[in-house]
């Protein structure tokens, strides 16, 4: 006898008892009822959802003859995969099925139960009534409110049914329905725009495989999605019933060209309670526009930086109605802002007004040289590069994998951590990880109160090698500065972030977290030979100029001279060899 389960787009997990030909009987019965077909042979059709009440999926008993496609007949089985995942349960991994076909989303009695912060809740009643897949009443305990992570994104308190145990569910104690979908589909499609559909195909199929089987926008509704609009100044207090412009950084326009964008948040941002964003129309100048906020609270909120606050949408054309004298000033004004989109590019202002020079024509000068290098500049926080000169190696002395638990991460910070592990996935610096190695991180609290993640590397360093190419002494820097006059310093935007790990050893910077296991693809903090990898790294791209033009220590680069116009000319030349390594200067 074979017992399987299948999940399909639209029907609700099915178990199926498949007996051998001598047998001769197959029998079909839902997951959380009773009902009981015939034993002839079976296949699955779907059918419109139920009216009455909320339906956790649907199938159809078996067919006419003459309908009965066989797995001879299309080459396909007779039963497809689990359409399952790994989803975050209020910071606890869980094995998900993930299930169009549901219009609910349910957890096990036990499972709450078992749970260290959901047993804590208690049970809400609900008059909802819920139909199985052929039509029987599915009993329920009662509601929780659960906050689930979806590939890095949180939702909170997400209304779930406590329903009661069976073999399959304990095993899989959470199933996804589509009130859950949808609202992940949305987040994502206003957090990485009309693309995040390849991405999510790439990295998570169940969730593809979902996200195609429910309603909502598909790709290209959001074709005039600009970027997010993110809070870029410091950590602010906004009073109780007070209104504010907050400054954000979004994509901009062409060089110093303004664009028209219509800000407006989205429901799936996770913005404090009361707090709402304003829609209002505005012109991004230079990569910033005001987006304002309202507090309707009677207490302060408080607004951190890199919150996402809105999205910004392209605006084709703008129509004032004013006065007849004014409506050729209008329309001038209006198309001198709006932009198409692909005019649309990242661009970043650099502010030399503090710049050490002689006169105003050197200031020029030097803005010009800039200008015309600014593609080697860093446009936002995270935009890193990557060189392909070479890679970090992490030999062994000792192979046999090790796993260490995480610490303990207060609840507090557990949103927080989740900010930075997205990020940081977001920006292809981690990757989810199945490796048998596991490293604790350490949150560490910075001066402004943000959070940085740590990885405790020190029983991987104690099992490599040490490399002992070496750094540069500080005293034969400062002699081969001579008698130069001009300097500028050159900073490595996350420096060893832009130096990609050799792919066979990925798996061995592995780190445990609340949220899951990842490990690194861009050589991460910790490592005893990453200074020596990159050192070497910089020695190899700058070596025939170091010392005579330029001092290089680790991601920090000075470069000297005696005169303006060969300061300009040693500065185009290391513009010049960053471009062929595709890095990135903040």
């Amino acid at each position: 006898m074979l017992q399987m389960w299948e999940a399909g787009a639209d029907s609700q997990s099915v178990q199926s008892t498949v007996t051998t030909p001598q047998m001769g009987t197959a029998s079909l019965a839902p997951a959380l009822g009773g009902v009981y077909f015939p034993p002839v042979t079976a296949s699955f059709k779907c059918l419109e959802p139920m009216v009455d009440g909320a339906t956790m999926g649907q199938h159809q008993g078996p067919p006419l003859q003459d309908e009965l496609t066989t797995e001879q007949d299309v080459g396909l089985p007779l039963v497809g995969p689990r359409n399952e995942g790994e989803v975050g349960v209020t910071g606890l991994m869980c094995r998900a099925l993930i299930d169009s076909g549901s219009q609910v989303t349910s957890i096990t009695h036990k499972y709450w139960r078992e749970h260290p912060i959901l047993r804590e809740q208690n049970l809400q009643s609900s008059c909802v009534p819920i139909e199985g897949a052929g039509g029987q009443p599915v009993p329920y305990y009662g509601v929780l409110h659960i906050d689930l992570t979806v590939m890095s994104h949180e939702l909170k308190a997400v209304p779930t049914f406590v329903v009661p145990d069976s073999e399959y569910r304990s095993t899989v104690p959470l199933l996804v329905g589509t009130n859950v979908i949808r609202a992940a589909k949305s987040r994502l499609q206003a957090a990485y725009g009309s693309q995040f559909l390849h991405k999510v195909e790439e990295l998570y199929p169940e969730w593809h495989t979902a996200f195609q089987s429910v309603d909502g926008p598909e790709e290209g509704e959001t074709d005039d999605l600009v970027g997010p609009a993110v809070y870029v100044g410091r950590k602010i207090h906004i009073p109780a019933g007070k209104e504010m412009d907050l400054r954000c950084n979004i994509k901009t326009g062409p060089r110093t060209q303004t664009y028209t964008a219509f800000i407006e948040s989205h429901p799936s941002m996770q913005l404090p309670s009361n707090l709402l964003v304003a829609k209002v129309l505005a012109d991004v100048k230079k990569g910033y526009a005001p987006v304002r906020v309202v507090n309707l609270s009677h207490h302060a909120i408080t607004v951190r930086p890199y919150t996402h606050l809105a999205n910004a949408f392209l605006v084709d054309n703008v129509v004032e109605f004013s006065d007849k004298a004014q409506d050729k000033c209008n329309d001038d004004v209006s198309k001198r802002a709006c932009l198409s989109l692909n005019q649309v590019v990242t661009k970043s202002e650099v502010d030399l007004s503090e710049a050490a020079v002689e006169n105003e024509h050197q200031r020029s000068l030097l803005k010009e040289l800039i200008e015309k290098n600014r593609n080697v500049f860093s446009q936002h926080p995270l935009d890193y590069g990557c060189t392909k000169t070479m890679t970090h190696e992490i030999p062994l002395v000792d192979p046999r994998p090790f796993r260490i638990p995480y610490r303990r991460i207060p609840p507090s910070q557990w949103q927080d951590v989740r900010k930075l592990l997205t990020e940081m996935e977001t920006a292809g610096v981690i990757r989810p990880s199945k490796s048998p190695f596991a490293s604790p991180v350490v949150i560490v609290t910075k001066k402004d109160g943000t959070l940085r993640l740590c990885i405790d590397y020190r029983k991987l360093n104690s099992c490599s090698t040490r490399d002992a190419f070496p750094l540069p002494r500080i005293e034969e820097a400062l002699e081969a500065l001579g008698q130069a006059k001009y300097f500028s310093t050159l900073d490595l935007t996350s420096g060893y972030w832009q130096v990609e790990v050799a792919e066979p050893d990925k798996h061995k910077t592995a780190f445990s977290t609340p949220m899951g296991l990842f490990e690194a693809n861009r050589m991460p903090f910790g490592l005893q030979n990453a200074p020596s990898t990159f050192q070497r790294l910089m020695t190899c791209c700058f070596g025939d100029l170091n010392f005579t033009h330029l001092l290089i220590y680790l991601d920090d680069i000075i470069i000297f001279s005696k005169t303006f116009d060969q300061h300009l000319q040693r500065l185009q030349l290391v513009y010049g060899l960053r471009r062929g390594e595709v890095w990135a200067f903040s």
